[in-house]
């Protein structure tokens, strides 16, 4: 299973890209980060089923903004849309579901470069660099 939250999606990158990202993101201070999933909710356009959160955790909020701060500085395109911490469950979903659960508590220590690459099996994550918080 592939489940991760996404702090950014920066698209395909060049090596250039992904050796700039990865040397400005090296010099960020990572504070742990906690985030209570307890919304089920459904994207029509993007045709998902995922957790969210009603409360956005400040640390992940301030990484995503430090992240994004990096992507444009090296000119990569990235979507000005709210950060929206989420957990994609099904994909190609066709309606929303009601269902009860129990809020999913997600901590974090570090965060990953990730290369998302398509096989036959469906996609794939593979962790490029990971960058671990100094607490």
């Amino acid at each position: 299973m592939n489940l991760h939250t996404t702090l950014l999606f920066l698209g395909q990158l060049d090596t250039e890209q992904q050796f700039d990202v990865t040397q400005d993101a090296g010099k960020l201070i990572i504070e742990p980060m906690s985030l209570t999933f307890d919304q089920l909710s459904y994207w029509k356009k993007p045709a998902v089923l995922c957790l969210t959160s009603s409360q956005v955790d400040q640390n992940s909020l301030r990484l995503n903004q430090q992240l994004s701060a990096i992507a444009r500085k090296h000119r990569i395109p990235i979507d000005d849309r709210p950060f929206t911490p989420h957990v994609t469950l099904c994909k190609k979903a066709h309606a929303p579901v009601q269902l009860k659960f129990k809020p999913v508590q997600w901590q974090s220590k570090d965060f990953c470069l990730v290369e998302s690459l398509s096989t036959a099996h469906g996609v794939k994550y593979q962790v490029l660099k990971r960058w671990s918080s100094v607490i």
